[in-house]
């Protein structure tokens, strides 16, 4: 079982219905491996609808709203190498894609989800890869799809997300065992605190 879970208002908005699509995405493919986030979720459901049993009916003129259509995809296309053991809510989103070299060390996949210009992505990073110390202007939410990484004295493995802000300084290191992959949401490109770092991000980008 996962050791470190989604954010509370995270997972009240998924419970809602209005989390943004890629935070909602995060949400499925953690549910999907966290009995403890589904029981949470379970008791948010309960209690949402004994509050809607409390509200008085509301006549509505407009007809209901139609439910947002599903990720379009075609089943036909390849997985990419390795994502077979992903969690199933993750695989229409990169049925297609192809890993592409992102840095030293470092592979991904572009996803066509995006988050205020941000598009969200799936690295997959060499054993004893180093993060450079850095920082954010906004949030970074990080699932681990498979290995695993130390960051701020933690460590996160498979199922497990980190969650950092602007108030966040860190760096991270993978594990020496093994890649680690993870899906990475970020509301803005992540902002190095070292000459390395800063040089690595102007060759290479966030």
């Amino acid at each position: 079982m996962p050791d470190h879970h989604l954010p509370d208002d995270l997972l009240l908005a998924y419970a809602g219905g209005v989390a943004s699509e890629p935070h909602a995405l995060l949400c499925a493919v953690h549910l999907t491996l966290c009995e403890r986030c589904r029981t949470e979720l379970a008791f948010l459901d309960e209690i949402g609808g004994v509050l809607l049993e409390m509200k008085p009916p509301v006549v509505e003129d407009a007809p209901p709203a139609e439910p947002p259509p599903a990720v379009a995809t075609d089943d036909a296309l390849p997985l990419p190498e390795g994502a077979d053991t992903w969690p199933r809510p993750l695989q229409p989103y990169v049925r297609g894609l192809r890993w592409r070299w992102h840095s030293p060390g470092v592979r991904v996949l572009t996803t066509r989800l995006v988050l205020d210009d941000v598009p969200v992505r799936i690295y997959k990073l060499a054993p004893g890869q180093h993060v450079p110390l850095h920082t954010h202007r906004g949030t970074e939410l990080s699932f681990v799809l498979s290995g695993g990484f130390v960051d701020l004295g933690e460590h996160f493995q498979r199922g497990d997300i980190a969650c950092r802000d602007a108030d966040t300084v860190h760096d991270l290191v993978i594990d020496p065992d093994g890649e680690c992959v993870t899906l990475s949401i970020n509301e803005h490109p992540l902002v190095p605190l070292t000459l390395g770092g800063k040089i690595f991000a102007a060759l290479f980008g966030a």
